[in-house]
């Protein structure tokens, strides 16, 4: 129990902490609920119930159990409103500074993904060009060597190898990838980028069930998420009593 502290020290007159809850109409409880676990320690140890009375007498202490369940319960409520109450009136308040706030955050996203859509094609557009014209100092690099070799001109083989070697470069810039980004002007903001997400929608019902039953990470959630519809349905008082594919299996519990 909450009073079971050791006593105070001669000269200790703190008090005693501050409970978000009435002590005094938590401890009567707490003194029945220990009372009715100790006897349920007895029932807990017995073997199995032999004749009629005993059947009776367990009956009558499951009540009492349910019985101080309930009184808690009920007191917990209690005891809990004036903290949901303070709880809510502090998000109401705070809801009126973020709820306002919120409104901006849509329009403002939405005018930065079209800047940096553009800006990415903008950048797509740039690397074709730098491609195109690695590629045609590739081939005119190939043309003048061939034209040196020709000749037999050293020195306009080794030009034409070093012009081929600067266009390959400018060929893996042109390729290397890129992120869109949009940087904080202060420093105050993250660097936003644009994201790809992809939204579903079901086209073909049992082609997209078959894949989802025969994946190995999603087969078993599928199948517990089903067996939780059909106990569902079959508890249901407008429920039916077969699924096809389902087995019902009676299992028995007392109430």
């Amino acid at each position: 129990m909450l009073d079971d502290s050791p006593q105070a020290g001669p000269g200790h007159n703190n008090p005693p902490p501050d409970l978000p809850f009435d002590l005094a109409a938590y401890q009567p409880l707490e003194q029945r609920a220990r009372e009715i676990a100790d006897a349920g320690a007895d029932w807990i140890k017995l073997p199995k119930i032999e004749n009629e009375e005993q059947a009776q007498k367990a009956n009558d202490f499951l009540a009492q159990v349910r019985k101080v369940e309930k009184e808690a319960e009920a007191e917990r409520k209690v005891q809990k409103a004036p903290h949901d109450a303070r709880a809510k009136a502090v998000d109401v308040a705070f809801k009126r500074l973020t709820d306002p706030l919120s409104k901006i955050v849509g329009p403002v996203k939405a005018k930065l993904l079209a800047f940096a859509e553009a800006k990415a094609e903008a950048e797509r557009l740039e690397k074709a060009r730098r491609a195109e014209e690695a590629r045609k100092a590739a081939e005119e690099a190939e043309r003048l060597k061939a034209q040196a070799e020709e000749r037999g001109d050293v020195f306009g083989q080794a030009e034409a190898e070093a012009a081929a070697k600067d266009a390959e470069k400018m060929a893996r810039s042109a390729a290397k990838e890129t992120k869109t980004q949009v940087k904080s002007a202060t420093g105050g903001g993250r660097t936003m980028a644009v994201r790809t997400s992809y939204v579903a929608t079901i086209e073909n019902m049992n082609k997209a069930f078959g894949w989802f039953r025969d994946h190995e990470r999603y087969g078993q959630a599928m199948r517990e998420l089903m067996v939780r519809m059909a106990e569902a349905e079959r508890r249901s008082a407008e429920g039916v009593n077969e699924i096809p594919g389902v087995i019902f299996t009676e299992e028995r519990s007392i109430a």
